[in-house]
């Protein structure tokens, strides 16, 4: 009789050791996946964020540049304006602002930001959270407002375009991806004492 116990009580304690056993196995499977799903999440989050913040900016700054057509500020407002919605990243994670005008047929720059024609750009700086337009960036040849064509239905197009530098948090997707946003809008209508075509 005693014997039967002892046989019953080995029987029903190893079933729980191997329980325990497979258990431990399992979450040292599953929690580096884990941990690799959740970083990714932050990752995606915080990247999408930067994002959507510089696509704002750079529509912001288009919007801005758009109205004023024929005016000798409308690079500077337009890196302002961009300035303004840039507020929620990091420090020194936006790179340069370019206000361009838009090659025809297409949404791009007459050559490529950095070497382009009819356009300007603008450093960020991190000490005043803000695009510096006291200094153009090297590569700039500024858009002249007299060879804008801002006549109703024909007005040329211009183009602000945002870059920032992303940081990987964690570094599972690489350590640093640099994102450009760019926004395209058409001169508005010039109304004023001069002639709203090129050359005027």
């Amino acid at each position: 009789m005693l014997l039967m116990r002892l046989k019953r009580r080995k029987s029903n304690s190893c079933p729980r050791r191997n329980e325990r056993g497979a258990a431990l196995v399992e979450t040292a499977l599953v929690f580096p996946l884990l941990l690799i799903m959740v970083g990714g999440i932050i990752e995606f989050g915080v990247g999408f964020q930067e994002s959507a913040a510089i696509s704002s900016a750079a529509r912001a700054g288009a919007r801005s540049a758009s109205a004023m057509p024929k005016n000798q500020a409308f690079a500077i407002a337009a890196a302002d304006a961009a300035s303004g919605q840039l507020a929620g990243v990091d420090d020194d994670a936006p790179v340069a602002v370019w206000i361009f005008r838009v090659a025809p047929g297409t949404s791009k720059p007459i050559g490529q930001l950095g070497s382009c024609t009819d356009c300007q750009g603008f450093a960020w700086s991190a000490a005043t959270q803000r695009f510096d337009t006291s200094v153009q960036l090297p590569g700039s040849t500024p858009w002249s407002v007299t060879s804008q064509n801002a006549c109703a239905g024909v007005s040329d197009q211009v183009g602000v375009a945002v870059v920032l530098k992303h940081d990987y948090l964690f570094g599972m997707f690489g350590s640093v991806k640099t994102l450009t946003k760019t926004s395209v809008m058409r001169l508005e209508p010039f109304i004023g004492a001069t002639p709203c075509a090129a050359g005027s």
